[in-house]
């Protein structure tokens, strides 16, 4: 179950039946979103900066 307190980046995956958020941090898991399931978007990232 994952933890209700923490914000992170994930990227939505489909592949035949399977959906899943897959976790850009490798310090998180990936969900794995089942029929039933309880789930919430938060935000939608657009674009990313990053430093270089």
């Amino acid at each position: 179950m994952a933890k209700l307190a923490e914000f992170t980046i994930k990227r939505y995956r489909r592949r035949n039946e399977r959906i899943w958020l897959q976790a850009e941090n490798k310090a998180f898991k990936d969900i794995e979103i089942v029929e039933g399931a309880d789930c919430q978007v938060w935000g939608v990232v657009a674009k990313s900066i990053r430093m270089l």
